[in-house]
């Protein structure tokens, strides 16, 4: 479902699992705005499996960004937002995926044009108890180590 005037994301996923080492993620905007990608990935720490929240990772009209590789049994979820004539346009797009998802969690918190960084955080507290000024942003798709490369390009 495209929920956004004339943006039109087009998804290219190679998956090849006997092959699964990583995922290299790389977003290109060719719309007549710039973008911004916020993202939640997981991590090990002491056989422990925690989350990060972190944003904004601006796109630039007519540029690509490379983002965060994703490792082999990892995960990496993203909300996609713009700012069209002053006001924020957001989500800019969700994908109806059949595929599982690594959470329970459908929304993330985002500083509304700020930086952010919330770490360290256990699977049922992705999106939850958001800190002040943050805001609860929907999941346009996740990702799973093993697709190996993932381009997504907005038009």
């Amino acid at each position: 479902m495209i929920t956004n005037l004339k943006t039109i994301a087009l998804i290219v996923v190679i998956a090849t699992p006997q092959l699964a080492f990583s995922s290299d993620v790389r977003f290109c905007n060719e719309t007549s705005h710039d973008m911004d990608v916020a993202s939640t990935y997981n991590y090990y720490y002491q056989w422990v499996t925690y989350w990060n929240e972190n944003g904004w990772y601006n796109i630039k009209k007519g540029k690509c960004r490379d983002m965060q590789p994703v490792e082999a049994d990892m995960h990496a979820g993203y909300v996609f937002s713009q700012i069209i004539d002053g006001k924020e346009t957001y989500p800019l797009f969700e994908v109806n995926s059949n595929r599982k998802r690594p959470i329970e969690a459908t929304h993330m918190c985002v500083k509304q044009g700020a930086p952010f960084m919330r770490g360290r955080m256990k699977p049922d507290q992705i999106g939850e108890n958001c800190p002040e000024n943050g805001v609860r942003y929907k999941f346009s798709f996740f990702i799973t180590g093993g697709d190996n490369f993932v381009k997504l390009t907005f038009r």
